[in-house]
């Protein structure tokens, strides 16, 4: 007797084992994009009436990477071929932080990049102030 019902339960154990394990029931399949990432971005200070540049990483994606941006202090531009943020701002500009919002993708993987762009001093920057 006690042999039967552990033949049975053993038995029943092997058998629910092998249900929905199988990996073909993934929802992942080559066809469907993956899926997009978002991470902070955090540009370095500037300097009034100097040129700047900072170039977005976008160490996660591969190929052919374009760039957009939703947000960028009034002074810039983004390349869309390089991811490039470039421009120079005026004494006007001064403050202390501008909010950044940038977008790269390769067709099948976009990354949402969002954060600040330090702001633009006056001259060159300190810890303290503008």
């Amino acid at each position: 007797m006690f042999f039967r019902k552990t033949a049975v339960l053993g038995l029943t154990g092997i058998l629910l084992a092998g249900c929905g394990g199988s990996s073909s029931d993934s929802d992942e399949s080559p066809s469907q994009p993956q899926a997009d990432i978002s991470a902070s971005i955090n540009l370095p200070a500037a300097v009034a009436t100097v040129e700047y540049r900072y170039r977005v990483d976008h160490q996660p994606l591969s190929g052919d990477v374009r760039y957009s941006a939703e947000e960028l202090p009034k002074w810039a531009s983004i390349d869309p071929a390089t991811g490039v943020i470039s421009g120079e701002p005026t004494q006007q500009d001064v403050s202390a932080q501008s909010p950044v919002v940038v977008e790269a993708t390769n067709g099948s993987r976009t990354l949402h990049l969002k954060g600040s762009q330090r702001g633009v001093c006056r001259r060159l920057c300190r810890r303290t102030g503008l």
